[in-house]
């Protein structure tokens, strides 16, 4: 399943509960997508604060992080 939206995300992982729940996906693979959630999390939370801050100030100018430096 390739996920487009946030509405994708939501269903799969209402997916990943429900099979951890009915004991048809095991733990260590529930914690891997749960880890994996929590970074999509912290990105996704990360790029909304960015924007509101550059919503907040027209003139600011905010570049990418390079991860090579």
């Amino acid at each position: 399943m390739a996920l487009k939206s946030t509405k994708d995300l939501r269903i799969f992982l209402v997916k990943q509960m429900e099979g951890v729940a009915d004991g048809t996906i095991d733990t260590d693979r529930a914690k891997g997508v749960a880890n994996l959630s929590q970074q999509l999390y912290n990105c996704v939370n990360l790029e909304l604060k960015f924007a509101k801050a550059k919503a907040a100030d027209v003139d600011l100018k905010i570049d990418p992080v390079n991860f090579d430096d």
